[in-house]
């Protein structure tokens, strides 16, 4: 069993670097089809820097599995990722902490391999970064893929699918889009 992580008085994990996390280890970033969006010129669906912020909890990791620990206990890479449309991203550990990040165990209820990665904040360079190191183990649904040509985007319909949305009530958010690109 890993040595306990640093908590506060609440029982939070602290940003920690793991001793037994090691260099030579890697993460898993879980990618959901509301992180892709398409490319400006190719229109090719990719995953947006975005997908490696940290949480907004107090002490704000970026959310990861540590891979090493979970194919030790006999798991499969992908045992985390429960939705089949979800993608996964596979990182190493040794260049997350060479761009100065830290990376340290975060164990949660019903996932005790959970890891964090701390000192991203909210700098688009340092999640550009992360995507660089990221290597694709399962895109997630749509990813690589040309977007619609309707300009169907994963967020917006998301909105729609939260519950019964009448065909006016998307007409409107339809022509509010079109007042918005033409009133500037």
């Amino acid at each position: 069993m890993p040595v306990e992580p640093p908590r506060d008085p609440d029982g939070n994990t602290l940003p920690h670097d793991h001793a037994e996390i090691q260099n030579e280890h890697h993460v898993i970033r879980h990618i959901t089809p509301y992180d892709l969006f398409p490319d400006r010129q190719t229109h090719v669906k990719r995953v947006q820097s975005g997908a490696y912020s940290e949480s907004s909890d107090q002490h704000g990791g970026m959310s990861v599995d540590i891979e090493e620990w979970m194919t030790t206990d006999g798991l499969d890479t992908l045992h985390y990722v429960h939705d089949p449309s979800y993608g996964a991203k596979r990182i190493n550990v040794g260049e997350l902490r060479a761009q100065g990040f830290q990376v340290g165990w975060d164990p949660q209820p019903g996932n005790p391999h959970h890891g964090a990665v701390w000192g991203i904040g909210n700098g688009s360079k340092r999640k550009r970064r992360i995507a660089a190191l990221a290597v694709t183990i399962r895109a997630a649904s749509g990813e690589g893929q040309v977007d619609d040509p309707g300009g169907g985007h994963p967020r917006r319909e998301y909105y729609f699918r939260l519950g019964p949305v009448s065909a006016c009530a998307k007409a409107r958010v339809s022509a509010a889009r079109v007042r918005r690109r033409f009133s500037s």
